[in-house]
């Protein structure tokens, strides 16, 4: 794509390899993306979508998820909005199981949520980061945990 595409120019998925550029196909696949609603996420959306990808938007948001799946879908491509607190394994589950029933299957799980505090990183007082790093540890593992149980 070039860096073209839903959302202009920036990150895509093409890469380097020996010299030639490499695109990225994931034609039939499912990619479920948590934190789709905005950011790095909504990015990721729309570049897996790109690349071909059924794109599972799910974010604890429900209005910038659909948001993100509308804009995909009005490009042409397949997209699907799922609202979910993924820190909550149940609703988890719950999704997971929503995303197989309205593409079949999950190929792919790109996890992107995630939450920072307010505050300039240096000093970054202790009392914040111990609020902050439990929660991001909690939102990257819960939906692998769920999805790949060990």
């Amino acid at each position: 794509m070039n860096g073209s595409g839903i959302i202009g120019r920036g990150f895509n998925l093409e890469k380097w390899i020996g010299g030639q550029m490499m695109k990225f196909d994931f034609s039939g696949k499912t990619v479920a993306i948590t934190g789709g609603g905005s950011g790095i996420g909504k990015l990721s959306c729309q570049r897996f979508a790109e690349a071909g990808a059924r794109v599972a938007v799910i974010d604890i948001n429900s209005t910038t998820a659909q948001q993100t799946a509308d804009e995909i879908t009005k490009a042409g491509l397949a997209a699907h909005a799922f609202q979910a607190d993924i820190t909550d394994e149940q609703a988890v589950e719950t999704t997971f199981q929503a995303i197989a029933d309205c593409f079949g299957s999950i190929d792919i799980l790109f996890n992107q949520a995630g939450i920072s505090p307010w505050a300039t990183w240096r000093p970054l007082p202790m009392k914040i980061s111990r609020k902050f790093l439990p929660l991001i540890h909690l939102l990257y593992f819960s939906p692998v945990n769920t999805r790949f149980p060990i």
